[in-house]
C-alpha cells in the first residue's frame, strides 16, 4: 500500500510539472496567430537576412511603386498664366465635368485646348520616378496619331521664390488605331531636366490639354477628348 501511495504522489508531481512548463491550448493558438500576423503584414528589413543558402540585403529588395490619385473634381481650369478657376460642370463651359456610360469625366469640346491641372506635394518617402497615367477617350476615329495630349510641369521648392518656370514636355500621341469610344491609356514620363528638380517636400503642379489635328470630312472638325481617370506615380524609399 505504501508503495502505491508513493507512486501516486510521484505521478501527481510529474503531472503538475508538465502543466507548469507546457503551453495551454489557448496560449498556443494565440502564439501561432501572432506569428501568422507578422508574416501577413510583412517584415521590415533594415540590415540583412541570413538564409540557408546566402544573404539577402535590404538593397536587393524590389523598390515600391506608390500612386497619388488625382480627383477629377479637384482639377483647376487654367485660362492664362494668372487666371484659373475650379473645374465646373460642362454646361458652364469647356473643359468641364460630365459623365458618359455612367463614368465621370472631364470633357473638352471639339477644338477646345484649355489646360487643366492639379497641384500636390511630393511625399516624404519620395525617391525617384515621378510619372503620370491617364485614361482618356474620344468620339472620333480620323487619323489616330493626330490626336495627342500635351503637358507641362511646375516644380516649387520650400523657401524658393514663387513662380517657377514650367518644364514643357513632349506631347504623348494616341497609339490605338481606332480610338473612338475606347479607354485609351496614356503614360507621361517627365524628361531628365524635370526629373532632376523633384525631391521629397517639393510642390508639383501638372497641366494637361489635348492637341487634336484630326479632320473628319463629314463634320469638318476634330473630335472631343474626355479624361476619365488620372494618377501620379513614384518610387518610394524602402
Amino acid at each position: 500500500m505504501k508503495k502505491f501511495k508513493i507512486l501516486a504522489i510521484c505521478m501527481a508531481v510529474l503531472f503538475a510539472a508538465g502543466l507548469a512548463f507546457a503551453e495551454t491550448p489557448s496560449t498556443l493558438k494565440r502564439n501561432v496567430w501572432n506569428a501568422k500576423q507578422t508574416f501577413k503584414h510583412g517584415v521590415a528589413v533594415e540590415g540583412s537576412v541570413e538564409m540557408d543558402s546566402g544573404v539577402v540585403s535590404s538593397t536587393e529588395i524590389a523598390d515600391v511603386t506608390r500612386s497619388i490619385p488625382l480627383q477629377l473634381g479637384a482639377a483647376i481650369n487654367k485660362y492664362s498664366v494668372n487666371a484659373a478657376s475650379p473645374i465646373q460642370d460642362w454646361q458652364a463651359g469647356f473643359p468641364g465635368l460630365t459623365a458618359s456610360y455612367g463614368i465621370p469625366a472631364i470633357l473638352w469640346a471639339s477644338g477646345e485646348n484649355a489646360s487643366i491641372g492639379w497641384g500636390f506635394m511630393l511625399p516624404a518617402d519620395y525617391s525617384s520616378g515621378l510619372s503620370f497615367r491617364m485614361v482618356a477617350s474620344t468620339n472620333t476615329q480620323g487619323s489616330p496619331t493626330l490626336w495627342a495630349l500635351r503637358w507641362a510641369l511646375y516644380v516649387d521648392a520650400p523657401g524658393a521664390s514663387i513662380g517657377s518656370t514650367p518644364f514643357s514636355q513632349a506631347s504623348v500621341p494616341n497609339s490605338v488605331t481606332a480610338p473612338a469610344s475606347k479607354n485609351i491609356l496614356f503614360t507621361f514620363s517627365p524628361d531628365a531636366t524635370a526629373q532632376a528638380s523633384f525631391a521629397a517636400g517639393n510642390f508639383v503642379t501638372a497641366f494637361f490639354w489635348p492637341i487634336d489635328q484630326r479632320v473628319v470630312s463629314y463634320f469638318g472638325t476634330n473630335g472631343t477628348t474626355a479624361m476619365r481617370s488620372i494618377e501620379a506615380r513614384y518610387t518610394s524609399t524602402q
